[in-house]
């Protein structure tokens, strides 16, 4: 049985009735978008689900500083939060033949994780 969680469900699935590999990619967008932002998938803050809050913001690379967690201080690596935010805005893509494939979402955090000087041993 498939535990469905609202907020992290690919939006395919309504159509469809299937999980896919690129059902996990969008979700894995979801939680990166949490993570950088300190919201949750649905945050009462911002009163709707992150992805809606989030995606006119992902349109704009010079609106991605208002994504990131304001708790941070701006104490990140701006090449960084491009990085991870593109990553996040292609995972989030509606038609899942956009998304990329979990390999390329790996290869990508790798060279984000080495681009900030983070190598495990």
């Amino acid at each position: 049985m498939i535990n469905l969680t609202c907020g992290y469900l690919d939006p395919g699935y309504t159509m469809t009735g299937r999980i896919t590999n690129k059902s996990d990619v969008y979700s894995f967008g979801v939680v990166l978008l949490e993570l950088i932002s300190g919201k949750k998938a649905f945050d009462p803050t911002i009163r709707r689900s992150i992805v809606s809050w989030a995606r006119p913001l992902l349109e704009d690379s010079n609106k991605f500083t208002e994504i990131a967690d304001p708790l941070m201080k701006g104490k990140y690596l701006h090449r960084t939060l491009v990085q991870a935010l593109d990553l996040a805005k292609l995972s989030l893509q509606e038609d899942a033949n956009k998304r990329p494939l979990v390999a390329e979402v790996v290869t990508t955090l790798t060279n984000i994780r080495k681009s900030i000087g983070f190598n495990r041993s």
